[in-house]
């Protein structure tokens, strides 16, 4: 599919982009997918202070990759919070990602985002700016190791041209035959594919104050409507899930 547009009633018409199955567009940008295999896509995007037409390729950070599966979440703030699956697993969890004001290079903001049945478990908290919600697969209740979550790290040129001349090298020899299946699996890949351990008991509420930088348990309050005291403590492992 190609994109066209035209600024006379298309009685002459301008090609805009030579890619496109699907097309996203809020009031900040536009989005156009393209697969490139059964498994993943590319994603384009365009500013409204552009007139939408300067489209450029999505920068994801190194080692991870759009799916056929994502979701554009939010894009209130002048940035892009985005969610792709996560096809490592059975269980129904993704990453989010947020980009930087253009919405072209986005870093990793938290991991194990759940999706019930046909929605992300994703609120924006319209009345404070810079705070969402989330609720993820959290094992270990806030401890242990979660390296992933709100490790934000600006995504440089050495990044990209890395990961480029990677996926272009392993595509080449993939073409050629020069390698095996096996040798096409990286070792972030070597995962098996199965569930979660403990999957629906895990799930906690995350909270972020500063535009998915760093999040945190959601803290229960201090007492409850009847003005008894909860009791509840993230010190013991206990917090407040929405």
């Amino acid at each position: 599919m190609h994109l066209y547009y035209s600024d006379d009633f298309f009685k002459t018409q301008k090609n805009a982009l030579d890619a496109g199955n699907s097309i996203v567009m809020t009031d900040h940008y536009m989005f156009v997918a393209k697969a490139v295999s059964s498994e993943a896509v590319k994603i384009h995007v365009s500013r409204a202070e552009a007139g939408f037409l300067d489209f450029r390729l999505a920068r994801m950070p190194k080692n991870y990759h759009i799916t056929d599966h994502f979701t554009v979440m939010d894009t209130s703030e002048k940035s892009v919070f985005l969610y792709v699956s996560d096809d490592k697993v059975v269980n129904p969890v993704g990453n989010l990602f947020v980009s930087d004001g253009l919405g072209y290079r986005f870093t990793h903001s938290l991991e194990n985002i759940i999706k019930g049945g046909h929605a992300v478990d994703f609120e924006t908290v319209e009345s404070l700016d810079g705070t969402f919600i989330a609720n993820r697969y959290d094992k270990d209740h806030g401890q242990g190791n979660n390296k992933n979550e709100g490790q934000l790290r600006e995504v440089t040129e050495e990044d990209i041209i890395e990961e480029t001349n990677f996926r272009e090298e392993r595509s080449r020899m993939s073409n050629s035959g020069n390698m095996n299946k096996k040798q096409l699996i990286t070792e972030d890949e070597k995962i098996e594919n199965g569930d979660l351990e403990g999957y629906s008991d895990k799930i906690k509420s995350y909270i972020t104050h500063n535009k998915g930088a760093s999040w945190e348990l959601v803290r229960a309050p201090e007492f409850d409507m009847r003005g008894n005291p909860t009791k509840c403590f993230i010190e013991d492992g206990c917090s407040l899930h929405l």
